[in-house]
């Protein structure tokens, strides 16, 4: 199977879901209305308006490591990368303990095609907080990029012992499994992220694969028509047309 290039996109997506984790706030009064009105925002994707609120919070409080990682977190999505890193290093030289900041560079190094240096973020993430998903789960998209399929499941797996509930650890892991040829334990990664409600046209389409390969036909042509309604559902009409001219 041609190994799927989009761990970026990956990793994008679960920050969304822990954002209100990532995004974090001084422990000032002041700051009571600004940090309800940036969730907000952010939530909404209005990251101007985010972007205007952290900066008055910058303004009261110019040291706060917290206030300088969500900006940077907003810039990163604003697409203003150099800011971005400023701002994370910045949040990091105040706090070098700021796992959140570290966690957030690392992904910003990713977009950057920093992968050695998003790697040393992530590991320094899981030194100062080993109960942290996240930084197992990006590393272990690294480790798919880099075919590196077994320490990949090793990953997603210290991930999924931290957060069970967590159903994109699944469909990492079933993706893991899948390129790894271990078929059975793909189907069942994959069954569960659909279970949990957190899957893509793609879950589908490679558990759809893995019943393939499990001589399982009836099973993979379902799961296939499956992924092929989704995708067009999204828009993609291609990757429809594909997936129907397969089952066909």
């Amino acid at each position: 199977m041609k190994k799927i290039n989009y761990f970026i996109i990956l990793i994008l997506g679960i920050f969304f879901i822990y954002f209100n984790n990532n995004i974090s706030f001084a422990n000032s009064s002041n700051y009571e209305q600004n940090e309800i009105e940036i969730i907000k925002a952010i939530n909404k994707q209005n990251f101007k308006k985010a972007l205007n609120l952290t900066n008055a919070c910058l303004k009261e409080d110019p040291k706060s490591s917290k206030m300088y990682n969500n900006r940077g977190l907003i810039y990163r999505n604003l697409g203003e990368y150099n800011k971005s890193l400023n701002d994370f290093n910045t949040a990091i030289k105040l706090d070098n303990n700021y796992y959140n900041a570290y966690y957030n560079r690392g992904n910003l190094k990713l977009i950057l095609n920093n992968v050695r240096g998003a790697k040393i973020d992530f590991n320094k993430t899981i030194k100062i907080n080993p109960k942290y998903p996240l930084a197992y789960n990006s590393l272990g998209l690294i480790a798919i990029q880099q075919d590196h399929y077994p320490e990949a499941i090793d990953y997603f797996s210290k991930a999924i012992k931290i957060d069970k509930k967590l159903g994109s650890l699944y469909d990492n892991r079933g993706l893991a499994y899948t390129l790894n040829h271990d078929y059975k334990n793909g189907i069942k990664d994959l069954t569960k992220a659909i279970t949990l409600k957190t899957y893509s046209p793609q879950t589908y389409y490679l558990r759809g694969i893995c019943y393939i390969k499990t001589e399982q036909y009836a099973k993979a042509q379902n799961d296939i028509e499956i992924a092929a309604e989704l995708y067009k559902a999204s828009g993609d009409i291609k990757k429809y047309e594909e997936l129907i001219h397969l089952i066909q």
